[in-house]
């Protein structure tokens, strides 16, 4: 996965295949990353208002198992999801 954009809490990369992916510093006592496969609709709104991603980051910081749903995790290949970051 290629970097494209990285801030002090979340970082956004592409994979090989053009999909876009939001990793994410969560937690309060303990820190962790949690990363997703940026939905069709949410990589429009990043392409129409490039402030989206830094609100999409702020939720899932927030809230991150309400990101983990089944939708998301039936688009993504597991191995994309582990190498998330992994920065070529």
């Amino acid at each position: 996965m290629k970097e494209i954009l990285r801030t002090s809490y979340y970082s956004l990369y592409r994979d090989d295949l053009g999909g876009l992916w939001l990793e994410v510093l969560c937690g309060e006592l303990g820190l962790y990353e949690v990363c997703i496969k940026l939905l069709k609709d949410e990589e429009q709104s990043y392409k129409n208002d490039p402030m989206y991603l830094q609100r999409l980051a702020f939720n899932v910081a927030k809230n991150p198992k309400r990101y983990l749903d089944h939708k998301r995790r039936e688009q993504s290949d597991p191995s994309e999801i582990d190498n998330c970051g992994a920065v070529e």
